[in-house]
């Protein structure tokens, strides 16, 4: 039961970790309350177990990217009313974060190009705005992510 109690912690350390990462590239106008802050950890930290029980992924760590796209999409979701310039802002911060975790996680080798990020930026919000036919969802942002750092390890594993 000890050990079960530590990996929980360990688990909730680690998201915390990833949310900062996401708050340092958030404008400092963009202020979360420390309730918003427990509510997206544990929101995404749910949807990660879900995730990994509804594909049947044995996994023995946390997913960064996961993470950062359910922690983005929470806190566009709790935005008022029209705020598409704040969902643009947070969206920029979400991509910048997930691209400095796959330049880690790539030895700083896959980064993405400006266009590319573009494209991905105007794909989720077209999503955001209801328009899915022309857009990507969080999950599909994930995969995009996912499938890079894949490939990268493809190409290096030989």
């Amino acid at each position: 039961m000890e050990i079960e109690k530590e990996r929980v912690e360990n688990l909730k350390l680690a998201a915390f970790g990833v949310l900062q990462l996401l708050k340092d590239n958030l404008p400092k106008v963009c202020n979360l309350s420390i309730q918003q802050e427990d509510e997206f950890v544990i929101n995404a930290l749910r949807r990660h177990g879900a995730h990994l029980s509804t594909h049947s992924i044995d996994q023995s760590h946390l997913d960064p990217f996961k993470l950062l796209c359910w922690m983005g999409c929470a806190i566009i979701n709790g935005l008022d009313g029209d705020s598409q310039n704040q969902a643009e802002t947070i969206l920029n911060a979400l991509i910048t974060s997930l691209e400095e975790i796959l330049m880690l996680e790539t030895e700083g080798r896959v980064r993405l190009l400006d266009k590319d990020k573009a494209l991905i930026e105007r794909l989720v919000l077209e999503e955001i705005k209801g328009n899915g036919d022309h857009g990507i969802g969080f999950n599909g942002l994930f995969v995009a992510f996912h499938c890079l750092r894949s490939t990268y390890k493809q190409l290096t594993e030989n």
